[in-house]
């Protein structure tokens, strides 16, 4: 949702939207996924994270606008039924 309305957005490497992005748009979405792991090194890439998008957050947001545009070229209603009649 923060992705379809333009809003920067970072995600844990584990979530399911991670493994959709890393399907979908491979490289497109690298900046907004942090690697975690049950360490403090993800404490550490989260922080990297933020402060990436707090420091230029124009950049962020162009990023940001880039992979809903992606996105939505990518993953539309009709697909989504053709996904769902398949099963």
């Amino acid at each position: 949702e923060a992705i379809a309305c333009g809003t920067p957005t970072l995600v844990s490497g584990r979530s399911g939207i991670a493994r959709l992005l890393a399907e979908r748009v491979q490289d497109a979405a690298r900046p907004m996924v942090i690697p975690t792991s049950d360490d403090d090194l993800s404490v550490d890439a989260w922080g990297r994270g933020i402060e990436r998008v707090l420091t230029d957050p124009r950049a962020a947001v162009e990023r940001t606008l880039a992979l809903r545009t992606r996105l939505a070229q990518l993953i539309t209603w009709p697909g989504a039924i053709r996904v769902r009649r398949a099963r």
